[in-house]
């Protein structure tokens, strides 16, 4: 019988997994030369991607997993200028006995960061950054005593419920930043407060979310965002969800007073008993 601890007596693979959009759309590899079915699913063959996994430390700032890969079209695309929604990668180790039993091993989740094409120079090579599961926790770990607020518009700490203000509209042009919809949008806030309500707001399609940086309602149907859209969102009906510039204005237009973390707005603009010399040595400023 073969000893369970000899691994030249066994076979070690690899199973990559991408998973992305709302459907969602899953992208299978193994590190094999043939394919490999596992669970039921079945896995590509892409032999000789190369795998670098970070040093555990027990932190929440560990250093991203990095994998080296031969470009093809599907990795062409993520490493092109096109924007994506978000890509959740896993990583899996195989083991199988010379008996043909196998035994699975989680190495590693996360989400792409960024992509780089021909990394050092090696042609025809894509370069993946991926941030693992616990880098990502939406969890503050402590606060910016400024004038804005911590929390993520939409987040779980906000808990701003972000379908209430999303509308479907179709996008008739894309000229670089500048959007371009059918009709004017419907608003959700006050009418007094119509002149900002899509900014910091976003567009959004299979779970691709593209930031409005500017809005006004003088020319309603036109939107510009912090980069560039996908040219295939032309002429299709996407998500438009108003915004929130973190401001205690805006938490105070959307109901959210009570979740406002911008604790540095009651902060004075001056520390009164050094900058103003008419009230040094008041008993309410010491």
């Amino acid at each position: 019988m073969a000893d369970i601890r000899d691994r030249t007596q066994k076979k070690i693979f690899t199973l990559l997994t991408f998973t992305y959009g709302d459907l969602p759309n899953i992208v299978r590899y193994t590190d094999q030369n043939t394919e490999i079915t596992y669970g039921g699913l079945v896995y590509t063959p892409h032999p000789g991607f190369k795998i670098t996994y970070p040093e555990f430390t027990g932190g929440l700032n560990e250093k991203p997993l990095s994998i080296k890969l031969a470009s093809n079209p599907f990795l062409d695309s993520l490493a092109s200028d096109e924007p994506w929604p978000e890509v959740q990668i896993n990583l899996s180790e195989i083991t199988e006995s010379i008996e043909g039993s196998r035994t699975e091993d989680i190495r590693f989740a996360g989400v792409i960061n960024h992509t780089i094409r021909n990394d050092k120079n090696i042609k025809n090579k894509i370069k993946l950054v991926v941030d693992s599961v616990k880098n990502l926790l939406d969890v503050p770990l402590g606060m910016v005593a400024t004038h804005q607020c911590n929390n993520r518009w939409g987040g779980p700490t906000c808990g701003f419920t972000l379908s209430t203000v999303t509308q479907p509209v179709t996008i008739v042009c894309i000229s670089n930043t500048e959007v371009i919809i059918d009709v004017p949008p419907t608003y959700f806030s006050a009418s007094s407060e119509f002149d900002d309500e899509f900014v910091k707001g976003f567009f959004e399609f299979d779970k691709l979310k593209i930031l409005i940086r500017d809005w006004n309602k003088t020319a309603p149907t036109i939107f510009y965002t912090n980069r560039n859209p996908p040219k295939s969102w032309l002429n299709q009906t996407i998500n438009l969800i108003s915004g929130c510039n973190l401001s205690h204005r805006h938490c105070l237009r959307w109901g959210r007073e009570e979740q406002f973390t911008g604790i540095g707005i009651s902060t004075p603009a001056i520390f009164p008993p050094i900058e103003n010399d008419t009230i040094i040595g008041d008993p309410k400023f010491l």
